[in-house]
């Protein structure tokens, strides 16, 4: 993540990303992230992240920006 600006909560629920590895909703979930502080390095497992994005349109933040590349 280059940056990241959502609603900050304890628990992520109102508004978050949800970084899973793989193609789909049922792969496993990498991490759940909200508020201001950007997450350390993602990486998958395979060539595909499924990337999950969640507001419930009650406060506005800038959102988020990420970069997906692959390592040799």
């Amino acid at each position: 993540f280059m940056m990241l600006s959502l609603e900050f909560d304890h628990s992520c629920q109102y508004d978050y990303v949800e970084v899973r590895d793989g193609e789909s909703l049922n792969s496993r979930v990498i991490g759940r992230y909200c508020g201001n502080e950007r997450p350390p390095s993602i990486k998958s497992t395979g060539s595909s992240l499924h990337i999950l994005f969640i507001s419930d349109g009650y406060k506005n933040f800038d959102g988020f920006f990420a970069i997906f590349q692959e390592s040799s």
